[in-house]
């Protein structure tokens, strides 16, 4: 946790209370004065430096949080890394091929099996995970919309098969803290000409991803159907992104 906190990787929930390190001597796991001691192998290749202090990587960071916490904690940890071009997923593989016979290794592989390099907040990993509990079709991330008259947005998923997009609305998109002026005019625009062009849209949220709420698959499957019953004339175009491995 405290590599993942100094690289700004993105954690779920995290608790904050112990500083955590990695030694090679330690024999076995122990907690002494507010520091977490963890015993295993490191290797030069899975360390790096944070100002003269050694730390373990982006790579091996996220693999040891995808051993040890839940599978939405470690999801939103391995996915975050490579978004941010911390490391990539070929990297993270690696180092879980090193770790392999480790406790919770197992999990990890599981984790990384899932993960996609495309999400960029923690909520679209959360609403990842909702789709797939809920049999909603994998959807496509970041993909580049374009109307005619021209680039429209980057949407969080978008489903081809269905011409819908799904948004993800952050606690702090709309209300509180540093909200920006207009941005409810703005997405309100954005979504007129994205309907205009033949796409429907729809939003989850916090209040309902994490609970893997049934509201997710009616809003999606609701959308598909309202794209399927459009009479819009499909204008529109897209470019997915590049792959990221």
């Amino acid at each position: 946790l405290t590599s993942a906190v100094l690289q700004g990787i993105a954690l779920l929930d995290p608790d904050l209370s112990l500083v955590h390190i990695t030694r090679t001597d330690a024999g076995s796991a122990r907690t002494m004065a507010g520091i977490r001691q963890h015993n295993a192998s490191l290797p030069a290749s899975h360390l790096t430096k944070f100002d003269e202090v050694l730390a373990t990587g982006a790579a091996r960071t996220a693999v040891d949080r995808a051993r040890s916490a839940t599978f939405e904690a470690a999801l939103v940890a391995v996915e975050s890394a490579p978004y941010q071009g911390l490391t990539t997923l070929s990297e993270l593989r690696e180092v879980l091929a090193y770790c392999t016979e480790w406790p919770g290794a197992r999990k990890a592989g599981r984790v990384l099996a899932f993960a996609s390099p495309y999400s960029e907040t923690p909520g679209e990993t959360i609403g990842r995970i909702a789709f797939d509990a809920l049999d909603v079709p994998a959807p496509d991330q970041q993909v580049l919309i374009f109307d005619e008259q021209g680039f429209v947005g980057r949407c969080d998923y978008y489903w081809e098969k269905h011409h819908t997009v799904g948004e993800f609305d952050g606690e702090l998109k709309y209300a509180g803290d540093g909200i920006r002026d207009g941005v409810l005019l703005h997405e309100k625009e954005r979504e007129d000409r994205l309907r205009a062009a033949g796409i429907e849209v729809f939003r989850i949220g916090w209040r309902e991803s994490p609970a893997q709420s049934a509201s997710v698959r009616r809003k999606a499957f609701a959308g598909f159907d309202r794209a399927a019953r459009s009479t819009a004339r499909r204008t529109y175009r897209f470019k997915r992104q590049p792959p990221r491995e």
